[in-house]
């Protein structure tokens, strides 16, 4: 994992170069959660972004990319 965003709600989300996803850790109820594949297929991602509107953003190696939820 190289870089994170974290939502309004506190879920954490990590881009994962290993696996070439973005991987969710939902916060519920004071805890985190197992993570949650919510895209793939990316070119070796390097980092994630959240904007005000709780837009996600990935960037990697040949795009930069938002993923709508």
């Amino acid at each position: 994992p190289v870089g994170l965003a974290v939502d309004s709600h506190g879920d954490v989300f990590v881009a994962d170069q290993l696996k070439t996803a973005i991987q969710e850790i939902p916060y519920a109820n004071g805890a985190y959660g197992t993570p949650i594949p919510v895209g793939s297929g990316f070119n070796n991602p390097v980092n994630v972004a959240m904007d005000g509107l709780g837009q996600l953003y990935v960037v990697d190696f040949s795009a930069i990319w938002k993923l709508t939820r």
